[in-house]
């Protein structure tokens, strides 16, 4: 009944020359117009020109979502991240999660999806490939995806929208086909669990679970988190973790796998736990009219030892500014899969039509003068993902840990 109602919604014939849709569009040109970083490179890429192109469009279009998918597809012809209007969501390109998570991650390889890291009692096993969520197959979706993106972006995509299946209310159950390598496929059902942390809500971002883990393995201290939100929690969680390891961790983990990002001053605050020195900078972001540096100075609780990062394709924005400022700065040795490549401060607007228009206003540039639009941040140590690696483990973490008790030296938490 859902799906019904929102299709006849998408399909609502606009008002015969509704000026909200024109005067939304002006809008979105007029942003991106005063506000991109560099009115040349725009022009060059044809802004301009675009006007021109879509504006007729909209107005000639006959329902909502044409009009609002011209307008998309006008900003995608950019090729920059951090662009999204939101407002009207249609089938494949949209994700809408419910509250339930599955109890366990979802990894992809080569265009498959493949389960990973089970809590206990999963009836899914680690290492097995997801055939179909709820009768419904993965693999035309996840190839359908393919055709319009490639590298990092699309793999992350593609997770994105197997989680999306995978999600619904807390206690309920989903009927999943999945099959063991050399097995035969099997129909189980997996009930969904309460997302993990407490929900937060900033800006006009919806409402969302914050979740931040730490623990011990061994003598290494760990933490890992979701994004780069609710700082009132972060950051003691973070000086908590450093604090806790005193002289005993010979090494410490940030795993920023799957995180997205979230406030870019927060990537200072917490790459402050690792350094001794004042004003180290972990790069500069570019506006039209200024520049910023993202410098970081200690904080009262600093752990010196070696440190390792874990990276994926969903890190992104300023998951990848802490990262590769970090390893930049010869402070931290980066494990994993090059990152989305998303790494572009923006800001959020309400458009006339309601709708909000998420839009970049700068451009980043590394301490080490790479770009991490389109690039991302390649890890100092690769490690591809297999099948019988996610049924074995945790490849990435395992690679990290062997590193941290390869070095000599013991370097203690240090109090300033």
């Amino acid at each position: 009944m859902l799906r019904l109602l929102t299709a006849l919604l998408l399909a609502l014939p606009l008002a015969a020359l509704d000026p909200v849709w024109l005067e939304t569009f002006d809008k979105v040109w007029q942003l991106v117009q005063d506000k991109h970083w560099d009115p040349a490179e725009l022009e060059r890429d044809g802004w301009t020109r675009l006007r021109a192109e879509y504006r007729p469009k909209v107005e000639a279009a006959k329902t909502t979502a044409e009009a609002r998918g011209y307008m998309r597809e006008m900003i995608q012809r950019l090729k920059l991240s951090h662009f999204h209007i939101s407002g009207g969501e249609s089938v494949e390109e949209a994700v809408a999660y419910g509250d339930g998570r599955p109890p366990f991650d979802v990894a992809i390889i080569e265009g498959r999806a493949w389960t990973w890291r089970p809590e206990a009692g999963s009836a899914v096993k680690a290492g097995w490939e997801l055939l179909e969520v709820e009768g419904k197959p993965l693999g035309e979706s996840l190839q359908r995806l393919a055709q319009s993106r490639k590298g990092p972006m699309l793999i992350a995509r593609q997770r994105a929208l197997v989680l999306s299946r995978l999600s619904g209310e807390p206690g309920a159950n989903v009927e999943v086909t999945a099959q063991a390598v050399g097995g035969s496929p099997q129909k189980l059902r997996v009930k969904l669990l309460a997302p993990k942390g407490q929900t937060t809500r900033f800006g006009f971002l919806p409402p969302m679970p914050i979740s931040i883990e730490t623990k011990r393995i061994g003598d290494v201290g760990t933490i890992a988190f979701n994004v780069f939100l609710d700082p009132v929690r972060l950051s003691p969680a973070f000086e908590a973790a450093v604090k806790g390891c005193k002289a005993t961790c010979r090494g410490f983990v940030v795993d920023l796998r799957g995180n997205p990002g979230g406030i870019g001053i927060l990537a200072m605050g917490l790459a402050g736990f690792f350094v001794t020195q004042p004003d180290q900078i972990l790069g500069t972001m570019v506006r039209r009219d200024s520049k910023l540096r993202f410098t970081v100075n200690p904080r009262a609780e600093i752990f010196t030892g070696p440190l390792a990062i874990l990276i994926d394709s969903g890190t992104a924005s300023t998951a990848e500014i802490m990262a590769g400022g970090l390893q930049d700065l010869g402070r931290a040795r980066v494990f994993g899969s090059r990152s989305m490549g998303a790494a572009l401060p923006s800001v959020i607007e309400r458009l006339p039509n309601g709708d909000l228009f998420q839009y970049p206003v700068a451009n980043y540039i590394s301490r080490s003068g790479k770009t991490l639009e389109g690039e991302g941040v390649t890890p100092d140590q690769t490690v591809n993902l297999t099948p019988a690696g996610l049924a074995a483990g945790d490849p990435v973490l395992d690679a990290a840990l062997k590193w941290i008790h390869a070095q000599k030296s013991l370097l203690p938490t240090v109090r300033r």
